[in-house]
């Protein structure tokens, strides 16, 4: 129905436009000859009739004009909002995808994508980067001895405790199973080893509803040094195999 209407005006104001025109020009002419304006038509309203009728075209473009205007900015304005909705369920959607479902954490695939993306940065910025590896020492037996339900409320526990300890930049993963991992960037090894003892020493002091049940993790800390993204993770994944060689409930770097 609009784009008749548009349609429509736009063809009288045309043939207005047109009208105006000439007799611009015969006006023109006639002062141009005899220094006066002579009368073109018998009467002199027939001018007048089509000068209104330019106006009264023009009148009802500017009408058009602006209510076209108001329904694009109102439906700029729909697009803008629906844009905005739509980036925020993709932002959620990648979130989810990229989390563990049952502590929050980052997943074993995101956290693949975060740490290559964190050796990228290190090597182009040359800002030290570095991976801890956790895991909680005979996990086993907590499920075993007092279920699986008791054993997802542990692992819950102990991913809070890890988001408690790092920081903005850092991130916390669940690898799997009972297997963590921190990576931290512009993090040196010693600043690595100490938030690894924070979080093992919390992890310790833990108490349960069960009395007889207690925590303890065992930790490597591995520095990045012009490695790979698996063997940043096998380097770390051999310093927790040692702590555990040691007697679990540590921390090892070296």
């Amino acid at each position: 129905m609009m784009e008749r209407e548009q349609l429509d005006i736009t063809v009288r104001l045309a043939a207005a436009e047109k009208t105006a025109f000439v007799l611009m020009e015969r006006v023109e002419h006639a002062i141009d000859t005899s220094g006066s304006l002579h009368n073109l038509f018998e009467d002199n309203l027939l001018l007048k009739k089509e000068i209104f009728k330019h106006l009264k075209n023009e009148e009802e473009l500017q009408m058009f004009t602006r209510a076209l205007e108001k329904q694009v900015e109102i439906r700029t304005r729909e697009l803008k909002e629906a844009n905005k909705q739509l980036a925020e369920n993709n932002r959620r959607l990648k979130e989810m995808v990229q989390r563990d479902g049952l502590t929050g954490l980052y997943n074993h695939s995101a956290m693949i994508d975060l740490l290559r993306q964190k050796i990228d940065e290190s090597l182009r910025y040359k800002y030290p980067l570095s991976l801890v590896l956790f895991d909680l020492d005979y996990f086993k037996k907590i499920n075993d001895t007092f279920g699986h339900l008791f054993g997802d409320h542990v692992l819950q526990t102990i991913a809070q405790v890890m988001q408690k300890y790092v920081r903005t930049v850092d991130y916390a993963c669940r690898l799997g199973g009972e297997e963590f991992v921190l990576i931290l960037p512009s993090t040196d090894q010693v600043g690595a080893l100490d938030v690894a003892e924070k979080i093992r020493v919390k992890i310790e002091k833990l108490r349960w509803k069960y009395k007889s049940c207690t925590t303890t993790t065992s930790g490597g800390v591995a520095c990045f040094e012009n490695d790979t993204t698996q063997s940043l993770i096998a380097k770390a994944d051999r310093l927790l195999y040692k702590a555990k060689e040691q007697g679990r409930n540590r921390i090892v770097d070296r």
